[in-house]
């Protein structure tokens, strides 16, 4: 895992591209979308968890949190690859980075 080392500026940029909606899920300019396929390239839900994680947080969230995004993701998407949600995984992302900043580990950041 990389080190978490990004202030509250450049998490708050990030919050705002991955919930700025370019347009339809499928589009290559949804917010959420971009953020987990184009720069992660996340195979898994576990590893869409895993980014939204490293790039949303300073510290490192409990390893239940984590579990239970990863199963919250896993449920909303029908299935635990990317790959196969791509059309439609925008809403689900969006929750998914909503539950994480309603984390204690987000709030103090």
């Amino acid at each position: 895992m990389r080190p978490l080392n990004h202030n509250r500026a450049e998490r708050a940029a990030i919050v705002a591209s991955i919930n700025a909606s370019g347009g339809h899920a499928a589009d290559k300019n949804a917010g959420a979308t971009v953020a987990i396929s184009s720069n992660n390239r996340a195979k898994t839900t576990a590893e869409a968890v895993d980014y939204l994680l490293w790039r949303l947080l300073r510290v490192p969230a409990a390893q239940a949190t984590r579990d239970a995004l990863v199963t919250f993701l896993t449920k909303e998407l029908g299935t635990d690859t990317i790959d196969r949600a791509r059309t439609y995984m925008e809403d689900a992302l969006r929750l998914t980075v909503h539950l994480i900043m309603s984390t204690p580990e987000y709030q103090i950041a």
